[in-house]
């Protein structure tokens, strides 16, 4: 994964950002995912945008995808040759941005 020191200097931002506050999310998250969850994702009412990369290694693309499947008001958007980290791509980045100004938007005039 890291091949170059522009990839390396990325990582070392996102795992700074991911701990800034405290190292407790790092060691819940785990934790949340290794055990049921008290919900089931067909209960969802409200609209759930997923976006995510096809080749995503860390949070593999088979499982979201069928995870994604049980909600019921879902709109995915699935990036062929992308990975975990969506938010490091500005035509990416900027999508998401736009489509959550676009549904509150909506939901405004709703």
């Amino acid at each position: 994964f890291l091949q170059t020191d522009e990839q390396l200097e990325m990582m070392m931002t996102h795992l700074h950002e991911a701990t800034r506050q405290s190292v407790d999310e790092c060691i819940r998250e785990p934790i949340l995912l290794s055990k049921p969850w008290a919900f089931d994702m067909k209960d969802i009412q409200i609209p759930v945008d997923v976006w995510h990369g096809k080749e995503d290694t860390m949070a593999p693309f088979v499982e979201i995808e069928k995870i994604a499947q049980e909600i019921p008001n879902v709109k995915t958007h699935y990036i062929d040759q992308a990975g975990h980290f969506l938010t490091d791509i500005d035509d990416i980045w900027r999508d998401i941005l736009l489509s959550l100004k676009e549904r509150a938007e909506h939901q405004k005039h709703a």
